[in-house]
């Protein structure tokens, strides 16, 4: 919402996510299906946008705030949490937004070494992130950084619920294929 492009895309039926980075747009649908008919529209709108000089994002946007999760951490007295997040930003941050998404840093408790992260735009729902997650993303960070034991993803509020009702509806028809089987 505090995107002209972003609104005007959404305008479009079917359309799902937009995700935006200083280099890349990216666009999901509803139904893949639907995209060689949605992809001419997206194009034209963005390209529209692009060339009325608007602003892609309003001036009351502030990128600082909306990755304000440090928990409270400072990065100058944590030399741990520095590394990883260097590690994030110039190794993973590239290669995931090359694809349409991006990595959040959440937080990373000493005691159990685990490191929080949400995954964002493409990346959220993707059939591969938890390929990419676990076997791409923890994978580098535990052997550059041996405090890091494990990853966690984290979702925000409304995901969480989403996931629930799904996890509820999936187990409905699971018992009632199980109650007709016997």
């Amino acid at each position: 919402n505090k995107s002209g492009l972003a609104r005007e895309l959404f305008i479009i039926d079917g359309i799902k996510n937009v995700f935006m980075t200083t280099e890349y747009i990216t666009v999901t649908v509803d139904d893949t299906t639907k995209w060689p008919e949605t992809q001419g529209q997206i194009v034209g709108i963005i390209n529209d946008y692009l060339l009325s000089n608007k602003p892609i994002l309003e001036s009351n946007f502030d990128i600082n705030e909306q990755f304000s999760n440090d928990n409270n951490y400072d990065d100058e007295d944590d030399e741990v949490i520095a590394i990883i997040r260097e590690l994030i930003d110039t190794r993973i941050r590239p290669n995931v937004q090359y694809d349409g998404g991006d990595v959040i840093f959440k937080g990373f408790d000493h005691e159990s070494g685990k490191l929080s992260i949400q995954l964002v735009g493409a990346c959220k729902g993707c059939e591969s992130s938890q390929e990419t997650l676990h076997n791409g993303i923890e994978r580098m960070l535990k052997f550059y950084v041996p405090e890091v034991a494990y990853i966690e993803e984290v979702f925000d509020e409304d995901e969480q619920r989403l996931n629930q009702i799904n996890d509820i509806a999936f187990q409905a028809v699971e018992d009632k294929i199980n109650n007709e089987q016997k």
